[in-house]
């Protein structure tokens, strides 16, 4: 599967390359969670990209990773423009980015305090001089 170069982008298909290649990500992408549009941009246009590339669904043959190039650009203003970038440099602020958006927490979960059979304990049992709150 090609890549389009969208105007100096060579850094970037190659990182991309590397990233479509590695079967441990490309096995991730194609069995995991997908990656939310409004909260994961950069993964969720990476994850696209991987899928695409593994449905070989690029209508010519050739994936444009444009959309991934524009979250990264409005992310890192060096990614922004046309000019020539270094692609490990690339590689290593979409792989810090993406493992950040991945890692998230978007929800907290309540704190049980558990016993040794797995049973909840109760606050009196774990302070037994605390006044409970009503």
């Amino acid at each position: 599967m090609g890549l389009y170069n969208l105007g100096n982008t060579c850094y970037m298909d190659a990182a991309l390359q590397c990233m479509i290649h590695t079967p441990h990500l490309v096995s991730y992408v194609a069995k995991g969670p997908a990656a939310a549009r409004g909260s994961s941009p950069c993964s969720y246009e990476l994850f696209n990209l991987i899928k695409e590339s593994i449905n070989n669904s690029a209508p010519s043959g050739a994936i444009k990773p444009s959309d991934l190039k524009y979250q990264m650009g409005k992310k890192y203003s060096q990614f922004a423009g046309m000019g020539q970038q270094d692609a490990i440099e690339f590689l290593h602020e979409l792989l810090e980015l993406t493992n950040k958006e991945q890692n998230r927490v978007t929800s907290k979960v309540a704190y049980k305090a558990l016993s040794q059979t797995g049973e909840p304990i109760s606050v009196q049992v774990l302070f037994p001089h605390h006044d409970a709150v009503t």
